[in-house]
C-alpha cells in the first residue's frame, strides 16, 4: 500500500495506485477509509447477500482487535473484477491476475445500543483471493462527497 506523507489531523492522504483503484471502485472523499484485517470470506459475504431474510439477517463482520471494533454488515452488493497483469505500461496486458478483486456494499445492522438513528451504508474493497486473512479497505458511504478532496486513511 502506498500512502503519502500528507496528513490531515490524524489521517493520511492515500495516493498512487491504491487511490486510483479505490476511486475506480467508487470510494469518495468525505469519510475516512479504514484499513482492517478481514475476518470474513467471499463465501460469507455472498451468503449474507443471498441467504439473509427480513427476520433472519446474516451479517459479515468488519473487525479490528487494534481498535476494539466489531461492525455487523448485511451485504447488498458484490462486484468482482479481474485486474490486468501489467509489466510494461505502454503495452496491452497479456492477461489478468488469477484471483479477482472484490467490492461489496451493505448496511450496518442496527442495534438498540447504537447512539444514532440513521441507517449507515458502507463499502468494502478486498484485493484478490478468498482467504479470511486479507487486508480490506472500507468506508462509510459519504452523504456529501467532495470530488476534489483527497481520500484519507483513518488512523
Amino acid at each position: 500500500m502506498e500512502v503519502s506523507a500528507t496528513t490531515t489531523g490524524d489521517k493520511r492522504a492515500i495516493s498512487g495506485d491504491l487511490e486510483a483503484r479505490l476511486r475506480r471502485y467508487g470510494f469518495e472523499s468525505g469519510e475516512p477509509v479504514h484499513e482492517f484485517y478481514l475476518c470474513f470470506t467471499v463465501a460469507d459475504a455472498l451468503a449474507s447477500m443471498t441467504e439473509s431474510s427480513y427476520s433472519n439477517p446474516i451479517p459479515v463482520r468488519l473487525t479490528s482487535d487494534e481498535h476494539d471494533v466489531n461492525i455487523p454488515v448485511i451485504v447488498t452488493r458484490a462486484d468482482v473484477r479481474y485486474q490486468p497483469f501489467v509489466d510494461r505500461l505502454d503495452e496491452t496486458p497479456p492477461g489478468c491476475h488469477e484471483r479477482p478483486d472484490w467490492y461489496f456494499e451493505g448496511w450496518v445492522l442496527k442495534s438498540g445500543f447504537d447512539p444514532f438513528d440513521h441507517i449507515t451504508r458502507v463499502r468494502v474493497f478486498r484485493q484478490g483471493g478468498d482467504t479470511s486473512a486479507a487486508t480490506v479497505f472500507w468506508q462509510v458511504i459519504p452523504k456529501d462527497p467532495d470530488p476534489d478532496a483527497p481520500l484519507l486513511l483513518a488512523p
